[in-house]
């Protein structure tokens, strides 16, 4: 019998009786399910004894690359305390998901083992399978991993400024996508013994909407919760919170890969009576997903590549020859437009004692003042070689918005700025670093 479309039998059906199919576990299938817990157990407690032995060492290195020792501490508490507080919601959703698609990805086949056992053991077969050989799977697998990481990409640029608005937006997506995720990876083997890919089974699961939503929320949330609840324990080292992040993860995803399969086995008859979506459709769809991709690697690549170039900014040794610091006049345009430019050159001689060259491409601190811009500062190309020295002319260029200046007049004397760097990560895109946000109130 197909699932119908009602709402009230979705939810029932995702929410209720997907969860207590757990019942219909037989000797096989509840020997498989041990065995997918405990591969699930030992593949994320390697992930566990891996930060325990090594991760305090492995951060401290990545401190030691970017910053001088007497800047790690502030680093850590400001890590620590202000921009992992800013994103706790996404992050949490993030480790879940992570954890999640490491499963995924690694015991893939051991997922469908089980599923396919208890759709028999169970009696929820339907018809006679046509599975796709174990390369196809993989390539299923990673295609989901593809949508995964590129989701999350825009996920953390959606909620990364200091915006509220788009903070509430990325964090309600975060938990959509998260629940979403879950629907599609488990209740996905079970159609697709029965011939249909993924482009088919999101078709599916978009038709029983909220089947897939209440279902893929059942068993994200508690994983959430965990991990919400093991970062609240202040005295808990890290290790101790991944730990119990992930325990809960994985009786989770041993439990929802049964439950998956027993919400498939109802879906099978839609699923039988929908068509793929046509050639045409499906390549633009993977085009559209993959330029995506390809856009948000190369940013966040590129700033990647602008933090290890960038992060040596702080340990070279700069000296500036006073004497030849020169002041340039505003120019009467830019008096006549309202925006006053004052330009300044000084000579500054750079000793770069590390490994890698210094590299500082044009960058811009902007002031706010109540969300409106009132003064732009750009800082001119800079570079010096490694474990060497150079001499450079440095420009710097102040501009002040006059007309913007005079119409909030004592106004500005409110504490209400914030200070934003952007540096630029590829030719055509620049990166803000938020170094203040303005008090709220």
């Amino acid at each position: 019998m197909m699932l119908p479309a009602n709402p009230a039998f979705q939810f029932v059906a995702g929410a209720l009786r997907a969860p207590a199919a757990l019942r219909l576990l037989r000797l096989r299938s509840g020997l498989l399910m041990l065995v997918y817990l405990a591969a699930c157990s030992g593949l994320l407690g390697s992930v566990v004894w891996l930060v325990h032995r090594h991760g305090e060492g492995l951060y401290g290195l990545l401190l030691d690359y970017i910053f001088p020792a007497d800047w790690q501490t502030t680093v850590r508490l400001l890590g620590d305390r202000f921009v992992l507080a800013q994103a706790q919601p996404i992050l949490r959703n993030m480790l879940v998901g992570a954890s999640l698609m490491v499963c995924s990805l690694l015991l893939f086949w051991l997922k469908e083992a089980l599923s396919a056992t208890f759709e028999k053991d169970a009696g929820l077969k339907r018809a006679p399978h046509e599975e796709f050989p174990l390369w196809m799977q993989a390539l299923e697998e990673v295609k989901l991993l593809v949508l995964y990481v590129t989701a999350q990409m825009l996920l953390v640029r959606l909620g990364y400024p200091p915006d509220e608005e788009r903070r509430a937006w990325a964090q309600g997506l975060s938990h959509l996508f998260l629940a979403s995720t879950f629907a599609l990876d488990f209740i996905a083997p079970v159609l697709q013994r029965h011939g249909q890919k993924y482009s088919t089974v999101v078709r599916v699961l978009a038709r029983r909407p909220i089947a897939a939503l209440s279902f893929g929320a059942v068993f994200a949330a508690p994983g959430v919760i965990a991990v919400g609840w093991a970062r609240a324990q202040t005295d808990w080292s890290d290790t101790k919170i991944l730990a119990v992040s992930f325990g809960a993860q994985v009786i989770l995803i041993a439990w929802a890969a049964v439950a998956g399969t027993a919400l498939g086995a109802e879906l099978v008859p839609l699923a039988k009576q929908t068509k793929q979506p046509p050639v045409a459709v499906r390549t633009v769809a993977w085009l559209a997903l993959l330029g995506t991709f390809a856009h948000e690697a190369r940013i966040f690549g590129g700033l990647g590549l602008a933090v290890h170039h960038k992060s040596q900014v702080l340990k070279c040794s700069y000296d500036l020859d006073w004497r030849s610091i020169r002041f340039e006049t505003p120019s009467l345009g830019s008096l006549l437009s309202g925006v006053v430019s004052v330009g300044a050159r000084v000579d500054l001689e750079i000793e770069n004692p590390t490994a890698f060259d210094l590299v500082l491409e044009d960058s811009r601190l902007q002031v706010d003042h109540t969300g409106r811009k009132v003064a732009d500062t750009v800082v001119d190309h800079l570079q010096a070689p490694a474990r060497g020295k150079a001499k450079q002319t440095l420009h710097f260029t102040l501009k002040l918005n006059a007309i913007e200046v005079a119409r909030r007049g004592t106004d500005l004397l409110d504490d209400k700025y914030s200070l934003t760097l952007w540096i630029q990560v590829a030719e055509d895109f620049e990166w803000p670093i938020y170094l203040r946000v303005a008090p709220k109130g």
